[in-house]
């Protein structure tokens, strides 16, 4: 298993790192166009978006992962029924969500007709494109995962390159385009693609196994939705006064993305197999510290290469000096790289194992405790809020570690 988890984790770092490549590219060109007020409103908008959108495809991946892997092993001829009642699954969500989006965009003044109509489009096929592609990983079909990860960085950069530069849209509403346009190409592709992995039969849902999927959701979402507010919430904070600062704030996390590249997989690589070994009745083992070595080890090697080698040239040079705070920002939030890595283990084992209840637990405090965190830290700035977010990863995974360490001990 262990082979297997490094092998899978490669490939779908691969494709994570060819998409954020491109999606930092078109947020660099975004950063460089826009002004700093503008910047932070886009910052905020894609923020918002990667949360309400929580709501919309009910982190549906992981479930379509985990049934699809057992499914294959005891009930194939119920692969079919699977697929198409996740995909009733996330229709009424992906509505409401839009729904919550819209109110959101309306509150911030980004509302209009062509962003109220871009923002279902992108929300529904956003789910699509998280359904079947968790689907596909259900399959091990793990090559191709990463070649739609990356198609969808790649269609964000190439949008914005045709509407800002060939067509001469200005402005925030070439990156707002860009944005909500992206996400249509990898969510049919993959349709297709998925399509392709069970036989042809009737389109039948069932609803015992719809109730399944909410329950298996249900807590996810709410665990997903707490996690990654620790992200949001000083982006809010910070737009509540200024965008600038919102961008700026927002620049020091995506350098910071940079190095959550191969981590931000290591759950999607691990909630198959698991459910696999689980299904099979198979143990497994995981090291943590031998994992936990060799994160740091990357966190070392990266970090040295990219404070003496390309930081403050691609920041000042490339984005101009008003910029430069974000690189302060930036070298504390890096601090939280390893227990980050952390936590991503032990996220993806719980997935996989089903304890999305603990999960659920873990993320609740986690989110509680940035509040408090963050409530102090604003009283210092930018820094303020850097340490909290560095404070929020220690104590997340701690809780994680703690959390874990229990199961274990029932298992045994």
């Amino acid at each position: 298993m262990k082979k297997d988890f490094i092998k899978y984790t490669i490939l779908l770092s691969l494709g994570t790192i060819l998409s954020r490549v491109f999606v930092i590219v078109y947020r660099l060109l975004c950063a460089q166009a826009f002004t700093l007020e503008d910047y932070g409103r886009l910052a905020l908008v894609v923020s918002l978006f990667t949360n309400i959108s929580i709501l919309a495809h009910i982190d549906i991946a992981a479930a379509m992962s985990k049934y699809a892997s057992e499914f294959r092993i005891s009930k194939k001829k119920q692969l079919p029924v699977l697929f198409y009642t996740g995909l009733v699954a996330i229709l009424p969500t992906s509505i409401f969500a839009t729904l919550v989006f819209i109110a959101t965009l309306n509150y911030y003044g980004l509302l209009n007709l062509e962003i109220g109509l871009l923002s279902f489009v992108s929300i529904l096929f956003f789910s699509v494109y998280h359904h079947t592609n968790g689907f596909a990983r259900g399959f091990e079909k793990i090559r191709e995962s990463a070649f739609f990860s990356s198609l969808k960085g790649l269609s964000r950069l190439l949008i914005f390159i045709i509407i800002f530069y060939a067509l001469g849209v200005q402005g925030l509403t070439a990156g707002l385009y860009a944005f909500f346009l992206s996400n249509i190409a990898p969510g049919i592709l993959n349709l297709k693609y998925s399509l392709s992995l069970i036989r042809k039969s009737a389109l039948r849902v069932s609803k015992t196994l719809l109730r399944k999927i909410y329950a298996f959701t249900g807590f996810l979402v709410i665990a997903e939705f707490a996690y990654v507010g620790i992200a949001l919430l000083p982006r809010l904070i910070l737009s509540f006064d200024n965008m600038a600062d919102v961008a700026l704030f927002d620049m020091a996390l995506l350098l910071y993305s940079v190095f959550l590249m191969a981590l931000s997989n290591i759950p999607a690589a691990l909630i198959p197999l698991v459910s696999k070994n689980r299904a099979q009745k198979k143990k497994f083992n995981i090291n943590l510290i031998e994992f936990g070595i060799i994160s740091l080890i990357f966190m070392t090697i990266a970090y040295t290469s990219f404070y003496f080698g390309v930081d403050t040239y691609a920041i000042t040079k490339i984005l101009g000096e008003k910029y430069a705070p974000s690189l302060n920002i930036f070298h504390i939030v890096f601090i939280a790289l390893p227990f980050h890595a952390y936590y991503a283990i032990i996220s993806g084992i719980l997935q996989g194992l089903g304890r999305v209840k603990d999960l659920l637990r873990i993320n609740l405090v986690g989110i509680i405790f940035s509040v408090i965190a963050y409530s102090l830290g604003i009283q210092y700035g930018l820094t303020g809020l850097g340490v909290g977010y560095v404070a929020t990863l220690i104590t997340l995974s701690l809780i994680a570690h703690i959390s874990f360490k229990k199961i274990r001990v029932q298992a045994a």
